[in-house]
C-alpha cells in the first residue's frame, strides 16, 4: 500500500508538471493561500504552497465529524491531511476573465489523511474512534462568493485503512467522500 501511495504521488506530480509546460504563454498561477472552512462533517484550518505554475500542497487540520447510526450519537474527531492538488483549468478561467483569485478553478488531488484518535468529543457515552489513513483521489470545483468567501464542492472514492486500539490492522476497504465546504 505504502509504495502504491509513493508512485501515485509521484506520478501525478510529474503529470502536473507535464501540464504546466503545456501552455507556459498564460500568466495564470496559484496563489500561496490559507484559511478555515466549515462544512456538513466538520471544520478545518488550511494552507495551500505553491509547487509550480498550477499545483500546490495543501495541509490542513480540523475536526471531522460523523454520526453512529447504532446509538444515534453525533462524534467529532481529529484529522490531519497534506497533499498535492493541481488546478488543471486556471488558464480558461483567465483567458475568460474569471476570477481564479485565491485558486478558483476546477482541481484533481490526492489527500492522505489520518485520523490519530486522540479524542473524541460525542453527544453520548462511550464514543471512539479508530486510527485510520485514508488515500482519496478527489476532482472538485473551488469559487468564490464574493470578496472573501469560496466555497467547494467535489467527489472522491479511494481506499482506507483502520486500526484497533491495541494495535491489529483492521480490513481496510473502500471510502467515499463527498466533501461540501464554505470558508474564507
Amino acid at each position: 500500500m505504502k509504495s502504491h501511495s509513493y508512485l501515485l504521488f509521484f506520478s501525478f506530480l510529474c503529470f502536473s508538471n507535464w501540464a504546466n509546460g503545456q501552455s507556459a504563454e498564460s500568466p495564470a498561477a496559484v496563489e500561496s493561500v490559507y484559511g478555515a472552512q466549515i462544512g456538513f462533517f466538520g471544520v478545518w484550518g488550511y494552507t495551500e504552497l505553491p509547487l509550480g505554475r498550477s499545483v500546490v500542497a495543501r495541509l490542513e487540520a480540523g475536526l471531522d465529524a460523523g454520526y453512529r447510526r447504532s446509538n444515534d450519537m453525533l462524534t467529532g474527531a481529529p484529522v490531519i491531511a497534506a497533499g498535492p492538488r493541481w488546478y488543471y483549468n486556471l488558464d480558461k478561467r483567465a483567458a475568460k476573465e474569471k476570477r481564479i483569485a485565491g485558486n478558483a478553478a476546477n482541481f484533481l488531488s490526492l489527500p492522505i489523511a489520518y485520523r490519530p484518535g486522540w479524542f473524541t468529543l460525542s453527544n453520548g457515552d462511550d464514543a471512539y474512534t479508530d486510527k485510520e489513513i485514508t488515500l482519496l483521489p478527489t476532482w472538485g470545483i473551488r469559487r468564490n462568493l464574493g470578496k472573501h468567501l469560496n466555497f467547494e464542492v467535489g467527489v472522491g472514492i479511494g481506499y482506507r485503512v483502520r486500526w484497533l486500539d491495541f494495535g491489529v490492522k483492521r480490513f481496510g476497504d473502500v471510502a467515499a467522500w463527498v466533501p461540501l465546504r464554505i470558508g474564507f
